[in-house]
């Protein structure tokens, strides 16, 4: 089953008043067994719902953008950092390419370079 198909049996379950356990276990693990999602994914989309939120849909990516920045910061750090400056932390990355962490650390990874 498609995780769209859960969120709206979650949906229609939670606007029935039933609690997320009740959703879990009385009607997901009935039905589905152990293909049913997680007691907290449940948690989470209930509580969505409560929050007003409609769509059953996964929202947009936040870093779509970056992909490309990433592809262009490997190749420069290839060039560059690679051979130059093999030891430099984390932070000083993060200072020098204005990335966030998160981007250093993925862009060390895809390039081996894990610490």
């Amino acid at each position: 089953m498609e995780k769209m198909e859960y969120r709206a049996v979650i949906k229609f379950l939670e606007k029935e008043g039933k609690t997320p356990a009740e959703i879990k276990q009385q009607r997901l693990d009935a039905v589905y067994g152990h293909f049913s999602p997680s007691y907290s994914t449940v948690k989470e989309w209930v509580k969505q719902f409560r929050l007003g939120r409609q769509s059953i849909e996964d929202d947009p990516r936040q870093d779509v953008h970056l992909r490309p920045l990433l592809m262009k910061t490997l190749i420069l750090w290839r060039r560059q950092l690679w051979k130059t400056e093999r030891q430099l932390k984390t932070k000083e990355l993060v200072a020098i390419t204005g990335l966030s962490k998160t981007a250093v650390l993925r862009i060390l990874h895809e390039l081996d370079m894990n610490k």
